[in-house]
């Protein structure tokens, strides 16, 4: 199936990165400055621990949260988890 074959409900950034943690699984996803590297699953699996702990400590859909974080390993999460990260130069 092909992403044309969904509906448009599930053209999302979330459902991308589902999908492709099937298809790829560990293969490397993103490589870092420091050498440190994320796969397809692994990012799709830390990006669903911190839905389920945003959503456990009450965060729900259209809620607005803040968060500091500098580029690196911990930002590749938070859109994945259905966020929207607003980029700001230093």
């Amino acid at each position: 199936m092909s992403a044309l074959d969904l509906p448009l409900e599930k053209w999302t950034l979330v459902e991308l990165v589902r999908r492709q943690a099937e298809r790829y699984g560990d293969r490397e996803f993103l490589r870092f400055e420091d050498g440190t590297t994320i796969s397809f699953a692994g990012l799709e699996n830390k990006s669903t621990r911190l839905a389920h702990a945003l959503s456990a400590h009450g965060l729900q859909a259209g809620d607005r949260l803040l968060a500091l974080l500098m580029n690196g390993p911990a930002e590749e999460s938070t859109a994945t988890a259905g966020g929207s990260p607003i980029h700001m130069a230093k």
